[in-house]
């Protein structure tokens, strides 16, 4: 829940008739399914498989997650969604904010606030030109997180560092 999937939920509730929320992921003990009861278009998905990832970020326009979790570092998924040209919706919680670049690779909302995660939607569904400037920005940003480049640059400074 800590993940804001209810702020999600029910921001999704609030907008345009052709906008829907999939959710993916393991089941954690406080997570309470019932946030889905009668609604149409949030749908639990389950869990994908590493490999399915990239695919299922490829048929979604945005990720959103409104996460407010205690101990959230670099969300794994915020960095593969945006490797894949994906803006991110999230919050300006922990270490977000040092992976999705507010209104350049995503937009970043106050934690526990539904309003505010509708208002994010609304802004990228409803301006064509911002979103295309996101999801340029997100495949940039993604490319800096990318772990080949960091490899890279790991393996030079240990060189470096053996030689002397």
């Amino acid at each position: 829940m800590e993940k804001g999937l209810r702020e999600a939920v029910d921001a999704c509730r609030e907008l345009p008739s052709d906008c829907c929320l999939n959710v993916y992921g393991p089941i954690m003990p406080n997570t309470d399914l019932g946030v889905f009861d009668g609604q149409e278009r949030s749908v639990y998905r389950g869990v994908l498989a590493q490999g399915d990832v990239p695919d299922a970020l490829e048929r979604h326009d945005v990720l959103v997650l409104p996460t407010y979790w205690d101990v959230e570092g670099y969300p794994g998924i915020a960095l593969e969604a945006l490797q894949c040209g994906r803006p991110v919706i999230s919050t300006s919680w922990g270490s977000v904010p040092e992976v999705v670049e507010d209104g350049k690779s995503g937009l970043l909302v106050e934690p526990r606030s539904t309003a505010a995660v509708r208002e994010a939607i609304e802004r990228v569904i409803g301006d064509p030109e911002l979103y295309r400037a996101l999801c340029a920005g997100a495949r940039w940003r993604g490319e800096f997180f990318r772990s080949e480049k960091w490899y890279d640059e790991l393996s030079a400074e240990l060189m470096r560092f053996a030689r002397r």
